[in-house]
């Protein structure tokens, strides 16, 4: 990494760093299976005995919670600021496979009330802007 962009107070964008963008995905789709995976795992279990047929994921990221919800035969909406990320969740994804994606912020959905019979969020109300 190039330090004296560092010290200079400017942060590595892709713009300055164009593999910065590469190594984000690179980590992004290997770090979060091993740190999330057995929290989704648990969260799902939990979601299943609900037999929801509708299923929001908030803040959804690239995909952890949703892979393992995928089983219960649910409908799945994965939301998520990142629309990088969603892209990187729907690379994991067959077609057919009953998950849309939408980039929304979750304290503001555009979706219906009532629309759905379970909301998951796992870690991302850390990183909700507006956290009131």
């Amino acid at each position: 990494m190039d330090r004296s962009v560092v010290s200079e107070g400017a942060w590595p964008w892709p713009e300055k760093h164009p593999d910065t963008s590469a190594r984000y995905r690179s980590t992004t789709t290997n770090l979060g299976p091993l740190l999330f995976t057995d929290y989704a795992a648990d969260l799902a279990r939990r979601i299943a005995t609900l037999n929801p047929h509708r299923v929001l994921e908030t803040a959804a990221g690239t995909d952890i919670v949703k892979r393992a919800l995928l089983p219960a035969k649910a409908n799945l909406t994965a939301t998520d600021l990142n629309t990088p990320m969603l892209e990187i969740a729907a690379t994991k994804f067959r077609s057919g496979e009953a998950v849309e994606f939408c980039t929304a912020d979750a304290t503001a959905l555009p979706l219906d009330d009532a629309s759905f019979d379970a909301i998951v969020c796992q870690f991302g109300v850390m990183s909700f802007p507006d956290k009131d």
